[in-house]
C-alpha cells in the first residue's frame, strides 16, 4: 500500500502534478481505495509552509488533477489502436496560459499602455499561446507515434473539433445576435461575413487579403481576434502530416526523435526567415500569416522533442531557467511594438521566453513555477483561458459601443468577460468533453491504475466562480478608481490652463464670416436627436472611393502619379500636396476650381506620406522608402509646374516608443522647414492644419444614440504639432492656416455633425460632402490679399 510520509509528497499516479501535503495525499488514497477509515495508520501533517498549504488546499478544493485543456479527453476511444499515453496538466503551463491571456485582454483594454514607459507590446500574449500549442500538440503526437507507430488523423481531428469548435461557434453566434441588436444593418452584414471566415478558420487569410492592419484603430472587426485561432488550426492541418511522414517505415525510438527534431528545426528556421522578409515587405500581412508564425510553434515543438535531454537538467538550474524565460516575456511587453519588426525578428523574444519557461518544467515531476503562479486562482485562469480569449474582444467592442465612458467600460468588460468565461468553461467546454459527441459508441474500460479527471462538483464550481468574480470585481474597481484619479488630475490641470481652447487667427474677411457661420451651426449641433437626414447618409459613412480619389490617389506601393482637375488651360494653378489628409483637402479645392474656371488643380497625394521631410514608417509599419521617393518626385514636379499656390496639409504624426513629444515636435518643425526650402520659387505656399481627430462613426454611431454622443475634442498633440508648423511657416515667410474653428468651437469641442453634414468618415478623414461644404473657405484664402487680413 502506498503511504504518505513526510512533509510534502508527490503523488505517484499524478506524475507532474503539484506536490501535496500528507493530508491531501491521504484523501487521495481514501478516494482511490474507496474507504473512509483507512487514514488511521497514516501520519498527521507536520507544519507546512503557508504557500504549500494553500496549494494543497486548492488542489483538495478542486478534487481533481487538471489536464491540459487542449489535450483533455473524456474517455479512451476504442479501436484496434492502443491509446497514446495521457498527458497530465502542468501547473506552469496553465500559469503561462493565464499570463498570455491577461496580457492580451489588458492590451485590448489599453491598460498595458498605462504602465510606466507606456509599453505597446501586450499583444505578444498570442505568441506565447502559439509556443504552448506547438509544445502540447507535438508532445501528444510524438507519444502517439512512439506507442502506435503512426498518427490517427481521425482521432486527432475529432479531439480538435471537440475542444475548439463548440466554444468558437457559441461566441460567433452570440456575437452576431449582439451585432444585430446593437449595430446598423450594414455593419451586421459585414460582421456576419467575418463570422463566416472565423467559423471556417480562415480569418487571418481574409484579413490579410483585405489589407487589414491589426494595430490600426479604425474599422476593427468584432471577430478580429479569431485570426490567431485560424493560424493554430492551419498549423494543425500541416504538422500532424509531417510527423506521420517522419514515422513512415516503422521508424521508432531515437531515430524518429532525431528526425522529428530536425524537421521542427527546419520548419522553424524557414518560417523565421520568411517572417523577417515578409515583415520588411508587408508587416500588416505578416502579422496574420501562418507561414510567418510557424517558427513560434516550432519552438514549442523543439522543447517537446528534447524532453529526454531536458530530464538531465539539474533541479537547481530549473528555477533560474524558468525565471529567465518569464523575464523575457515580460521584457517583450516593453521592447516590442508594431514598429520594431514584428513578427520577424522581434517575435523571437517572447517565443524564446515561453520556450525556456516550458523547458524548465519539462522532463521532471517537480513543479518549477514560482509560488504565485502555482496558486489555484492563477491556474484556474489558465483553465478558462480559451473562453476568456474568445469572449473578451466582443465584450469590449459592444460595451464600448453602449457605454460612452471608458472608466465604466474597463471594470464592466473585465467582470462580464470573467462571468461569461466561467459559465462557458463549466457548461460548454467541460460539458462537451464529458459528452459522447464525436466519440465512437463503443469505448474501452480505463486501464487498471489509470487516473481520470473527476468532474467538478457544484460546490467546487461555485467556489472557483466566487473567487474569480471577486478577483475580477476587485481588479476592475481598483483600475476604475485609479483611472478616475488620473482623470481628475488631468481635468484639474486642463481647467487651470486654456491649452485646449482655439484662437481666431487673422484671416480674410470673407473667411471670417464663413467661420462664424460654422460656429453658429456648431452651437446648435447637439439639438439633433438621431442620424436621419444627414449628408452623407450614415449607411454610406465608410464609402471613400470617389472618382477624385480613384484618379488622383497614390497608394502605399503604387508608382508616383498626379492628376489635373478643372480647366487644363486655366491660367492659374493650385497644387494640393501631402498624404490622405491632403486628398481630403482636394475635395474642397476641387469644388473651388469647378466654380472658378480660371483655376486648375494638380494633386500630389500619397498614403501616409507627409509634406514634411521626415523619416516615417509606412502605414503597415515597414520602412517607407516609397514615401521618400514620392516626396522627392513631387517636389521636383511642382518646381516644373510653377504653380501660383501650393496648398499642403498632412496628418498629425504618431509618436513611436523611441521618441518623446518634444522630439516629435522638433522633428516635424525641421521637416516642414526643409520641404519649404525646396519650394522657394513658388509665390504662395499655404500650410494648412489638419482636422482635429474625432470619433470613428463606424463604431460610435448606433441606431439608438445621438450625434452628440460621438463628439470629440482638440488634443494637446494637435495643438503642439500645429504650433511647430506655424513656427516653420513663419520662419520661411509662408502662410499658416489654423483650421481648428472649421471643425470645432473655441472651447475645443468638435461635433460629429455640423449643420446637415457628417464631418468625418473615420477618426481623421473628412467626408466628401463636408469637404465640398468648406469650398468657400478655400476661395477666401486663395483670393486673399494682405489687405484682407
Amino acid at each position: 500500500m502506498v503511504r504518505c510520509k513526510g512533509n510534502v509528497q508527490a503523488w505517484p499516479p499524478y506524475s507532474g502534478s503539484v506536490p501535496v501535503s500528507a493530508r491531501g495525499c491521504r484523501r487521495m488514497l481514501q478516494r482511490e481505495a474507496g474507504c473512509s477509515d483507512c487514514a488511521a495508520d497514516l501520519p498527521t501533517d507536520p507544519p507546512v509552509q503557508e504557500g504549500r498549504r494553500l496549494d494543497a488546499f486548492f488542489l483538495t478544493l478542486t478534487n481533481q488533477v487538471h489536464r491540459a485543456p487542449s489535450m483533455t479527453l473524456s474517455s479512451t476511444v476504442a479501436g484496434s489502436r492502443p491509446a497514446p499515453p495521457k498527458s497530465i496538466l502542468r501547473i506552469d503551463i496553465q500559469a503561462l496560459r493565464a499570463i498570455a491571456v491577461l496580457l492580451v485582454i489588458l492590451d485590448h483594454l489599453v491598460l498595458i499602455q498605462k504602465l510606466p514607459g507606456h509599453p505597446l507590446g501586450g499583444f505578444i500574449g498570442v505568441d506565447v499561446f502559439f509556443v504552448i500549442s506547438g509544445f502540447l500538440i507535438t508532445q501528444h503526437l510524438a507519444k502517439e507515434v512512439a506507442s502506435t507507430g503512426s498518427v490517427s488523423f481521425r482521432d486527432f481531428y475529432r479531439r480538435r473539433l471537440r475542444r475548439i469548435l463548440p466554444m468558437a461557434l457559441l461566441v460567433i453566434a452570440t456575437t452576431l445576435v449582439a451585432s444585430w441588436l446593437v449595430f446598423w444593418p450594414w455593419q451586421t452584414a459585414s460582421s456576419a461575413l467575418d463570422g463566416l471566415w472565423a467559423a471556417l478558420f480562415v480569418s487571418n487569410i481574409a484579413f490579410a487579403l483585405r489589407g487589414v492592419d491589426y494595430f490600426a484603430a479604425d474599422h476593427v472587426s468584432v471577430f478580429q481576434h479569431y485570426w490567431s485561432l485560424s493560424v493554430e488550426e492551419q498549423f494543425y492541418l500541416v504538422w500532424p502530416v509531417l510527423i506521420a511522414a517522419a514515422a513512415l517505415g516503422g521508424t521508432r525510438g531515437k531515430v524518429l526523435q532525431r528526425r522529428l527534431f530536425w524537421i521542427a528545426l527546419f520548419v522553424g528556421c524557414a518560417s523565421l526567415i520568411w517572417a523577417c522578409l515578409e515583415t520588411r515587405s508587408s508587416p500588416a500581412s505578416a502579422y496574420f500569416s501562418t507561414l510567418s508564425r510557424g517558427f513560434q510553434f516550432a519552438i514549442g515543438a523543439i522543447v517537446a522533442l528534447t524532453t529526454p535531454r531536458l530530464a538531465s537538467l539539474g533541479h537547481s538550474l530549473r528555477p533560474w531557467l524558468s525565471g529567465f524565460g518569464l523575464a523575457m516575456i515580460i521584457a517583450s511587453v516593453w521592447l516590442v511594438d508594431p514598429s520594431t519588426g514584428f513578427p520577424g525578428p522581434m517575435g523571437l523574444l517572447p517565443a524564446l521566453g515561453a520556450g525556456l519557461f516550458i523547458a524548465a518544467g519539462t522532463g521532471t515531476t517537480r513543479q518549477i513555477a514560482f509560488w504565485p503562479l502555482r496558486t489555484r486562482p492563477m491556474t484556474y485562469l489558465g483553465d478558462i483561458s480559451y473562453s476568456l480569449y474568445l469572449w473578451h474582444w466582443p465584450v469590449i467592442v459592444f460595451l464600448s459601443a453602449l457605454i460612452p465612458r471608458d472608466i465604466v467600460v474597463v471594470p464592466a468588460a473585465l467582470a462580464l468577460t470573467g462571468v461569461l468565461s466561467i459559465i462557458s468553461y463549466r457548461f460548454v467546454e467541460q460539458g462537451v468533453l464529458r459528452s459522447k459527441w464525436l466519440l465512437p459508441a463503443v469505448r474501452t474500460q480505463p486501464a487498471e491504475g489509470a487516473f481520470h479527471r473527476q468532474p467538478q462538483g457544484r460546490d467546487t464550481f461555485l467556489r472557483n466562480a466566487g473567487v474569480m468574480i471577486s478577483a475580477i470585481v476587485l481588479v476592475g474597481a481598483t483600475i476604475a478608481a485609479g483611472d478616475a484619479a488620473v482623470r481628475r488630475m488631468s481635468s484639474s490641470r486642463v481647467a487651470s490652463t486654456p491649452a485646449g481652447t482655439l484662437q481666431l487667427q487673422p484671416q480674410p474677411i470673407s473667411a471670417l464670416k464663413y467661420v462664424e457661420e460654422i460656429q453658429g451651426l456648431i452651437a446648435t449641433s447637439d439639438v439633433k436627436s438621431d442620424w436621419s437626414g444627414l449628408k452623407p447618409a450614415i449607411s454610406d459613412i465608410s464609402a471613400y472611393g470617389t472618382e477624385l480619389t480613384k484618379e488622383c490617389w497614390t497608394g502605399q506601393r503604387d508608382e508616383p502619379r498626379s492628376c489635373v482637375r478643372g480647366n487644363p488651360q486655366a491660367p492659374h494653378t493650385i497644387v494640393v500636396l501631402g498624404d490622405s489628409i491632403a486628398m481630403n483637402a482636394a475635395f474642397s479645392v476641387n469644388a473651388f476650381v469647378r466654380q472658378n474656371p480660371e483655376w486648375k488643380m494638380i494633386v500630389y497625394a500619397k498614403l501616409g506620406c507627409a509634406f514634411a521631410n521626415i523619416d516615417q514608417p509606412a502605414p503597415d509599419g515597414s520602412p517607407y522608402h516609397e514615401c521618400t521617393a514620392f516626396r522627392k518626385w513631387a517636389l521636383a514636379k511642382i518646381r516644373e509646374d510653377k504653380p501660383d499656390i501650393v496648398w499642403t496639409t498632412s496628418a498629425i504624426p504618431s509618436r513611436t516608443s523611441s521618441s518623446s513629444e518634444a522630439q516629435l515636435e522638433d522633428m516635424w518643425r525641421h521637416g516642414v522647414e526643409d520641404s519649404l526650402s525646396q519650394l522657394s520659387a513658388v509665390p504662395r505656399i499655404l500650410i494648412v492644419a489638419p482636422p482635429p481627430a474625432g470619433q470613428d462613426l463606424v463604431f460610435c454611431s448606433r441606431p439608438f444614440n445621438r450625434p452628440s454622443d460621438c463628439s470629440g475634442s482638440v488634443s494637446g498633440r494637435w495643438l503642439h504639432i500645429n504650433a511647430a508648423s506655424r513656427d516653420a511657416a513663419a520662419s520661411a515667410g509662408r502662410t499658416y492656416i489654423d483650421t481648428g474653428l472649421w471643425y470645432c468651437n473655441r472651447n475645443g469641442y468638435c461635433p460629429a455633425v455640423i449643420g446637415d453634414y457628417i464631418v468625418r468618415r473615420d477618426e481623421r478623414h473628412l467626408t466628401y460632402e463636408y469637404g465640398e461644404f468648406l469650398a468657400p473657405l478655400v476661395k477666401s484664402w486663395v483670393e486673399a490679399t494682405p489687405d484682407d487680413r
